[in-house]
C-alpha cells in the first residue's frame, strides 16, 4: 500500500495533472492565421502631438531601412490576444499609454560594414553607432497612470512595460524564439512626471543556450531644441558623427532594468502544435 501511494502521489497524479492542464490550456488557445470573417486587429490610440514630437528621433530609422525595422509593439502580439494586452489595448487609451509603444529593432548589430567603418559612412546621427543596442522603444504614459499625491508615475507600470519590452528584445536570441521571465531587476534611479514620453533602449549582455540576459536603461526623450548651439555650431555639429553626441545634453535616466529570459525545456516538444504563433 505504501509503494502505491508513493506512486500515485509522485508519478501517477502529476502525470494526470499535467496532462490534462496542457491539453485544457490547447484547446481555448486562440488559432492564429488568417484573420477569421469579422476578426479586426484593435484599434490603437495614438496622441498626434506625441508623434509629431518624435518625428526628429525617428527620422534617422527611417532614413537607414536596411539597418532598422520599425514597427508597433501590436506587431509582435498575435491578432487573437491584442484585445486583451495591457500595453497595446487595454492601457492603450487616453490619459494612460497614449502612442501604440514604437519598437526599432537593430537588423545590423555587429555585421553592417556601415557601423564596422563608420567614416565612410553616410549616416548623420551618432546614435545610430551604439550598435550593442538591439531594440529601442518608444512609449507615452498619461497622468491616469500617476499617483494622484505626487503626479509621479506608478513603478508597478515601468516595471510591466520593461519586461515586456526586453521580452522583445530577448526572444529572438532564444532557440524556437520564445520563453519566459526567469528574473527581473530594476533600479528606479528617479520618479517619472506624468505625462512624459520615454524612451527605452535594450541590449543583449549574453545569450547561452535557453537563456538569454538582456539589459536595459529607460531615459526621458529630450526635446531637439535642448542641442547645444554654440554660436551656430551645434547645428552643423549635429550631421557629424561622434561630434554631435557633444553637443546633445545627457538624457534623463529614470530606470535601469536587468531580465534573465529562459525557454523552458518543454517548449519544443509543442511547436508542432503551434501555440506560440
Amino acid at each position: 500500500m505504501g509503494v502505491f501511494n508513493k506512486l500515485s502521489a509522485y508519478v501517477l497524479i502529476p502525470t494526470l495533472g499535467i496532462t490534462t492542464g496542457i491539453f485544457t490550456f490547447i484547446k481555448p488557445w486562440p488559432q492564429v492565421g488568417p484573420k477569421k470573417p469579422g476578426e479586426t486587429e484593435t484599434e490603437a490610440f495614438e496622441r498626434q502631438d506625441v508623434l509629431q514630437r518624435l518625428k526628429p528621433h525617428l527620422q534617422t530609422y527611417h532614413d537607414n531601412p536596411d539597418l532598422y525595422e520599425i514597427s508597433s509593439q501590436r506587431k509582435y502580439i498575435p491578432l487573437p490576444h491584442q484585445h486583451h494586452h495591457i500595453g497595446t489595448s487595454l492601457l492603450n487609451k487616453e490619459d494612460h499609454i497614449e502612442i501604440d509603444p514604437l519598437v526599432i529593432r537593430n537588423k545590423s548589430i555587429l555585421n553592417s560594414k556601415e557601423l564596422q567603418n563608420p567614416g565612410k559612412s553616410n549616416i548623420n546621427d551618432a546614435n545610430v553607432f551604439a550598435n550593442d543596442v538591439e531594440l529601442t522603444a518608444y512609449f507615452h504614459l498619461g497622468k491616469e497612470l500617476s499617483d494622484p499625491k505626487t503626479g509621479n508615475i506608478y513603478k508597478g507600470i515601468v516595471a510591466l512595460l520593461m519586461d515586456e519590452l526586453l521580452c522583445v528584445a530577448g526572444f529572438p536570441k532564444l532557440p524556437h524564439q520564445r520563453g519566459v521571465t526567469a528574473r527581473l531587476d530594476i533600479e528606479h534611479v528617479g520618479d517619472i512626471p506624468k505625462d512624459t514620453t520615454l524612451v527605452l533602449n535594450c541590449k543583449i549582455k549574453e545569450c547561452k543556450g535557453r537563456r538569454c540576459e538582456i539589459e536595459g536603461t529607460l531615459s526621458k526623450v529630450e526635446d531637439p531644441a535642448a542641442r547645444r548651439n554654440w554660436f551656430g555650431i551645434g547645428k552643423i555639429a549635429s550631421h557629424i558623427p561622434y561630434v554631435s553626441s557633444f553637443f546633445t545634453p545627457s538624457p534623463t535616466v529614470y530606470a535601469r532594468g536587468t531580465c534573465l529570459l529562459v525557454e523552458p525545456k518543454w517548449f519544443k516538444y509543442l511547436t508542432w502544435i503551434n501555440i506560440f504563433d
